[in-house]
Order: structure tokens, then C-alpha cells, then sequence
């Protein structure tokens, strides 16, 4: 009898694990369904933006005990956080669902740690029937309580083969920029009170010669997939967006430039040629009018023909997107943070973007691994290729093939100059 009564408890024991696994297997880890929360837009009452002038969200998953923090950083200058952007936030639960709180907060002392930065909390949840779904999210304001933030989030399914898989990025400095001909010449008064610059006759001489570079019939593979690219996104600034025209000529008719603010230059102190100077459409006109002037009656025609016939997506700056004080490295780290995101959830593969030489220097600070090669069999070690590109800048008018690893810290897996660019 207790040798049966021992054997029962055996059995009783096993019945339990097996349970317990069974539970584990079929509830805790069943969801397979990764996903990631965008931001899509949102409405902040006057009331609230005078009390608080800088906002930017924060959503955290609450089903999981808000380990997964995700920040949405303002538009610098802006009223606005980051909108239309989005970030992963991991499985569903076993049910299929997760839950989230958005915090509304006021950027205060570079930190978002302080309580006293809230402005406002709210909560959504995610359910496979919310999926791809844009779901408002109401946030009444602790100072202003007569007053209610709305949020417009979407969720979406992560397809981590999709999102996590290589992609081709391509960036393109500007050409010489009437800035940088002052700098040349040595002209201080141009250098400490121009804004917003266009570029240089020699500039468009560069870029000219770019887009005869790029249409060469003989090129590599690497060059060949630059020129097919499927999407363009420029920096705002007069001189970037000249660049994008001139340079990108075979481009541009099929796919179009699309404006984003995080692309701009890096703001150092006195550096006003980093404001920009216009907004939205304006800036087309702008670039347009300036790229015909000087122009024979001909050829004049010709440029206006093609400009006008561009497709600028301005809709990411249709208010001010620049600041006018110097900016911090926290604040371009988050810039470029925002932007990669953007190029992560992307549907594109091939993306070239056009900006400015130190913008990209600081990307490849951040995400281009530079540590030194130690030779095989040997103690010694010898610097990595990569080192330069976060010492040096790209020339004006230079090309740069990025590939592209989402699925590491360090997202620039290798980089490569194009069409004999160099460093300087």
C-alpha cells in the first residue's frame, strides 16, 4: 500500500509539470505575432501648448509591466512630436492582445525622468481585431483638465522577416553651397549671418556633372541599383533640395522627393545655415525659381518644365522644422534615430537620401562599427576601414552605399563610396 501510495504521488508530481508546461506552451509563448505602434497625428489644444510648449510622446507596453519604452522626441522648434513615425513593441500576449500608456510630456532638461514633465496619460489596447485600425487616444491635461489631448495611434503587424531583413541606403551630400564658398574665401560676416544658402555656381556645376555620372551607361551593380532606387527623401534646406534636382535628373521624374526635417544639417553655435527659411510648398517654388534663374529663354523653359513636373512631398513640414540655437548631440542622435526607424518600417528596399556631411558623420558615430581588426594568428591589430567615415566628411557631391541591418544596434553593416567620391 505506501509503495503504491508513493507511485500515486509520482504520478500526481508528473500530472502537475506536464500541466504546467502544457499551460506555458499553449498561453505563454503561443502568440507568434509580433507588432509596432504609429504615431500617427494628433490634436493639442492651444490651451495646453502654452503651458506646455515642447511636448513629445512616450508609449509603453503596460500588459508587460512597461518594459517596452518607447519615445516619440518633438519636432525641434515645433509644437509638435514626431508624428507618423513607429517603433516595435514585441508579441501579443497569449490572448492576443496587448495593452499600452501613452504619456504626453514636456521636454524638460534633455531627461523625460521627471514626473513633473507629464502633461497627461491615456491608455489603448491592441487586439487582433485592431490591427492596422487608427484608434484615437484621450489624454486630459493635469494643469489644463478642462482640456483633452487626442492621440490617433495604429498598430500594426511586424513581419520581422520584412523589417529586420538588409536593405540598400544611399546618401548624397549636397553640392557646394554659397556657405561653403564663403568658408572657402574666408568671408566671416557671410559665414556668421547667411541662412539657409543655396548652392554656389560651382555647386550646380556639381551636381550637373553628377547626374552625367549616374546616367554613364557602364556602371556597377551597386551603382545600378543607386539609380533605381524606389524612394528619395531630401533634407528641407535650399541647398539639399537644389542638389536632389539637379544631381538626381534620371531619378526624380519616377519616384519623387519626399521632404523630412530629420534629414537636416546638424545646428552649431552661430551656424544660422542651418535654419531653414521656408515651409511646405513654398520651398518647391523657392528651389524652382532659383534653379531657372540665369538661365537662357531655352533652356529656362526646360528646367521649369522639369521642376515643376516633380512630385515634393512636403506634407512632414508644413510649419517650421528647423531651430535657431544650437543643438545638442542628444537632439541629433534622436533625429537620426527617427529617421532610420522610418527606413526600418519601409516598404522600399533601395533609399537614397540627400543631406549633409556631418549629420552623416554623427549616423556613423552611432551605428558603424569601427573597433580595431585583430589579425588572425597574430596579437597585433590593425585600424578598421570604417574608421574614416566617422572622422572625415563625404566631399560635396559625394555618394555613399550604406548596407543597411536593422536586426543589429549598429545598423550600418558596411559603407562604400560611389562614383569615385572621397573623403576630405
Amino acid at each position: 500500500r505506501t509503495k503504491n501510495k508513493k507511485k500515486l504521488n509520482r504520478m500526481s508530481l508528473i500530472s502537475v509539470v506536464f500541466s504546467f508546461v502544457l499551460f506555458y506552451l499553449t498561453h505563454i509563448n503561443c502568440s507568434d505575432t509580433y507588432i509596432a505602434v504609429e504615431l500617427i497625428e494628433g490634436v493639442i489644444p492651444k490651451e495646453v501648448i502654452h503651458t506646455h510648449p515642447k511636448p513629445c510622446v512616450t508609449i509603453s507596453r503596460k500588459d508587460l509591466g512597461e518594459t517596452i519604452v518607447r519615445h516619440w522626441p518633438r519636432l525641434l522648434e515645433s509644437r509638435t512630436p514626431q508624428w507618423r513615425t513607429a517603433r516595435p513593441f514585441g508579441k501579443l500576449d497569449y490572448e492576443g492582445e496587448a495593452e499600452f500608456v501613452v504619456k504626453l510630456e514636456n521636454y524638460v532638461a534633455h531627461t523625460l525622468s521627471s514626473s513633473k514633465s507629464i502633461v497627461g496619460e491615456g491608455e489603448f489596447s491592441c487586439k487582433e481585431s485592431d490591427i492596422d485600425v487608427i484608434q484615437p487616444v484621450y489624454i486630459k491635461s493635469k494643469l489644463e483638465s478642462k482640456h483633452y489631448v487626442t492621440i490617433y495611434v495604429k498598430c500594426f503587424v511586424e513581419d520581422l522577416e520584412e523589417t529586420l531583413k538588409h536593405k540598400k541606403l544611399f546618401f548624397v551630400r549636397h553640392g557646394e553651397s554659397t556657405w561653403n564658398l564663403a568658408q572657402r574665401n574666408k568671408r566671416i560676416f557671410t559665414l556668421l549671418t547667411s541662412r539657409d544658402n543655396h548652392l554656389s555656381i560651382f555647386g550646380k556645376r556639381q551636381a550637373l556633372l553628377a547626374c552625367t555620372k549616374i546616367s554613364c551607361p557602364v556602371l556597377t551593380d551597386i551603382e545600378n541599383d543607386f539609380v533605381s532606387t524606389d524612394v528619395v527623401y531630401v533634407s528641407p534646406l535650399i541647398r539639399a533640395t537644389q542638389t536632389a534636382v539637379l544631381a538626381l535628373k534620371p531619378i526624380l521624374p519616377r519616384t519623387g522627393l519626399v521632404f523630412d526635417a530629420s534629414l537636416r544639417e546638424k545646428r552649431n553655435f552661430g551656424g544660422k545655415d542651418s535654419s531653414g527659411s521656408l515651409v511646405g510648398d513654398r520651398i518647391k517654388k523657392e528651389v524652382c525659381s532659383q534653379l531657372v534663374e540665369g538661365l537662357k529663354t531655352d533652356d529656362a523653359l526646360r528646367m521649369k518644365s522639369y521642376c515643376d513636373n516633380i512630385e515634393m512631398d512636403s506634407s512632414m513640414i508644413p510649419s517650421k522644422w528647423w531651430q535657431n540655437s544650437a543643438e545638442t548631440e542628444e537632439n541629433v542622435h534622436q533625429r537620426i534615430e527617427n529617421f532610420l526607424m522610418k527606413v526600418r518600417y519601409s516598404k522600399q528596399e533601395k533609399i537614397i537620401f540627400v543631406g549633409h556631411s556631418h549629420y552623416f558623420r554623427e549616423m556613423c558615430k552611432a551605428h558603424l562599427d569601427v573597433s580595431p581588426i585583430i589579425l588572425p594568428n597574430e596579437s597585433s591589430q590593425i585600424d578598421n576601414p570604417n574608421l574614416p567615415f566617422t572622422q572625415k566628411i563625404v566631399q560635396n557631391l559625394g555618394a555613399v552605399y550604406i548596407d543597411f541591418d536593422p536586426s543589429q544596434e549598429q545598423m550600418f553593416a558596411s559603407v562604400q563610396l560611389l562614383f569615385d567620391s572621397r573623403l576630405v
